[in-house]
Formats: C-alpha cells, structure tokens, sequence
C-alpha cells in the first residue's frame, strides 16, 4: 500500500484535532449555558417562593385581600346580629312570614361569617373577632329596636347593597391576585345576594 508524504498526514491530524477541539469547545459552551440557564431558572424560583404564601399567592396581595375581607367580615357581622334582632322583634300581620325568613338569612350570614373568616385564615392572616373592631370598620350600623317589617327590610336591602359593593371590589382584587378561591367565593355570594336584593325589593313593591 501506497503510503503518504510525511507532510499530508501531519495536515490531516491537524485537522482532526482542530476539528475535534472546536466541537469539544462547543459542547462546553453549550453545556455552561445550560447550567447557567438552570441556575438563574432556580433563583427565580426561589425568589418567587420567598414573596408567596403557603398557597402560591403574591405575600403582599394576598395581605391587600385579607384586610379587604376582615372588613367584609366587620360587615356582615353586624348585619347578622340585626337581622337576629328583627327576627327576634318583629311584630304585626307579617309576623309569620318575616320572622321565618329573617331566621333564614341569619342562618345564611352566620355560615358565610365563617366562610370569610376561613377564607382569611386560608390566606395567612387573622381574622377579627370582636365586635369593638367590627363597628370601627363596618359600613353597616347597628339596628336598634326595629319591629316593623318595612323597616327591617328597608334596612336588609341597604345591608345588602354594602355587601355587594365590598364583594364586587374582591372580586376585582382577588382576580389581579390570580386567587380563584377568594373569586368564586365572591361571585357565588353576589350572585345569591342579588337575587335576594330582588325578592325583598318585590316584598316592599319596589
């Protein structure tokens, strides 16, 4: 067999090893980008596991909801003990009819009392509890000695109104958050409320 010149073969080995160093200089470049890339995608998670909470929300937004929802507690706390107080002290020719359905709300506004104060809990904050707290950020005021069903579900319509503005700017706020259970939570309760807001309108002939 033909052999070649001394000066050829060195060319040809050169080649293979440049070619050879080239491609091994590639997979490195290539293999530091991917661990970099790993690296900086690994911090950002931490980072983003650092300002959430224990269910993946934003730290500060979801704070932002739970003070919203303490004063949506305020609220129908007080609205709860007044709808007792006119179910309590109702009088006149509808007595049986309002003192059933004032019982029926109340039972209503209790479960979603501890609905919210949960949903606050959920969130990673405390709920308030006392009813001094509550009459400092209730929009909803105290009723006193309300007998006469006119009156009592004058003010139950305006309870309602309240309730349902609050819930609409949850709505608002738990949609930015990306927090579903504090959204569904809220569009359920408007939803039923307004379907309230027309049965009591209808009772007053409104």
């Amino acid at each position: 067999m033909k052999s070649l010149p001394k000066g050829r073969l060195f060319r040809l080995k050169s080649f293979g090893n440049d070619y050879h160093t080239r491609s091994a200089i590639k997979a490195v470049n290539s293999l530091n980008q991917y661990i970099e890339f790993k690296i900086q995608t690994a911090i950002l998670i931490l980072n983003h596991m650092k300002n959430t909470n224990a269910i993946g929300l934003d730290d500060k937004k979801a704070k932002k909801l739970a003070e919203k929802l303490n004063v949506l507690l305020a609220n129908y706390s007080i609205f709860y003990q007044n709808v007792r107080g006119y179910h309590w002290n109702i009088k006149g020719e509808k007595f049986f009819e309002l003192h059933l359905k004032f019982e029926e709300l109340y039972t209503e506004l209790q479960l979603k009392i501890d609905e919210v104060a949960e949903r606050i809990l959920t969130l990673g904050s405390v709920p308030q509890h006392s009813y001094s707290e509550y009459k400092k950020h209730a929009q909803i005021k105290e009723s006193s000695q309300v007998s006469e069903g006119k009156k009592a579900v004058e003010n139950i319509l305006a309870s309602f109104k309240t309730t349902i503005t609050l819930q609409r700017e949850l709505l608002e706020l738990s949609g930015a958050a990306h927090d579903e259970g504090t959204n569904a939570l809220m569009s359920d309760y408007i939803r039923a409320q307004e379907k309230l807001v027309w049965m009591y309108s209808s009772f007053l002939n409104k």
